[in-house]
């Protein structure tokens, strides 16, 4: 199926403590915050943190050994989890096309924010990332050496369990020696959607395509209450002359929709782990 990728979603909700921002002592940090930090600081430590897990992703590694390198290098603790997430099932009607890994949660308690960040990774490479209009790239000695967009715009969602603070949104994609931003299309309570345009060139032999891996980031300033909360994340992708028109999110609830019927696909996440909050307030 040439118009089908393979991707891992990796979502997972980050409430951060990181060393290179802290201004004080490991106890101080448990207690709470030595200062207040600027809005522009958080955001621009929440790149710092966008842009790590795109790296990590490029590197090979998984969500277990991303969240060890996160507590490692930026003191993000894992929340308690009260309820593991079920056993993963692919979503898409092609069993192999897709493997999605759940969200995992942590709480920042220098700047008392927390963050959502999850994650995709295509498994697919060469051909399998050629739509049928850019014939020329699927030879080598006639390579497509320009980008090509490939359909319209992809589309990237987070949603939550029950309403959250929602804050400080960042998404981006790398691929292709490339790192792209990702444009904020929608938010609430309930959660983020991005959309972005994706592109193509080299042969199936050398594929460059933009969105091999991509990874969003957003602040959550309040919980809302101190009971339990789990996420998913969901990506569309489209080729040949169909775009992403429109984006609803809300509670548990990820929405997209297309000026055509067909050439697109959409695949979700199952539900992650469901957590205990702590901090803010918890």
């Amino acid at each position: 199926m040439r118009n089908r990728r393979s991707l891992l979603m990796l979502p997972t909700v980050v409430l951060f403590t990181t060393a290179s921002l802290v201004m004080g002592s490991a106890s101080q940090a448990a207690s709470g915050p030595t200062r207040i930090y600027s809005t522009a600081e958080i955001r621009a430590f929440n790149e710092t943190i966008l842009q790590t897990i795109l790296d990590l992703r490029v590197k090979g590694y998984g969500q277990e050994a991303t969240t060890q390198f996160l507590e490692l290098h930026y003191g993000l603790h894992e929340l308690p989890i009260v309820q593991s997430a079920p056993t993963q099932i692919p979503l898409s009607t092609v069993a192999t096309d897709a493997a999605v890994n759940p969200p995992t949660i942590y709480f920042d308690a220098v700047h008392r924010e927390g963050i959502i960040t999850s994650s995709w990774q295509w498994a697919k490479s060469g051909e399998a990332k050629i739509p049928d209009e850019l014939g020329a790239c699927k030879v080598a000695v006639n390579p497509c050496t320009t980008f090509h967009n490939v359909g319209g715009n992809d589309a990237y969602g987070v949603s939550t369990s029950r309403g959250l603070g929602w804050i400080n949104f960042s998404a981006g994609t790398i691929g292709a020696g490339t790192n792209r931003s990702l444009i904020l299309t929608d938010s609430g309570p309930g959660g983020a959607e991005w959309k972005g345009q994706d592109q193509f060139k080299g042969h199936p032999g050398n594929p460059q395509y933009t969105w091999d891996y991509g990874a969003e980031v957003s602040g959550i300033s309040s919980w809302n209450g101190c009971s339990t909360v789990q996420g998913f994340a969901k990506i569309s992708h489209t080729w040949s002359s169909t775009d992403v028109t429109g984006f609803s999110i809300g509670v548990w609830s990820i929405g997209f929709q297309w000026n055509s019927t067909s050439n697109h696909w959409e695949h979700a996440s199952q539900p992650g782990n469901l957590f205990k909050p702590t901090g803010l307030g918890c």
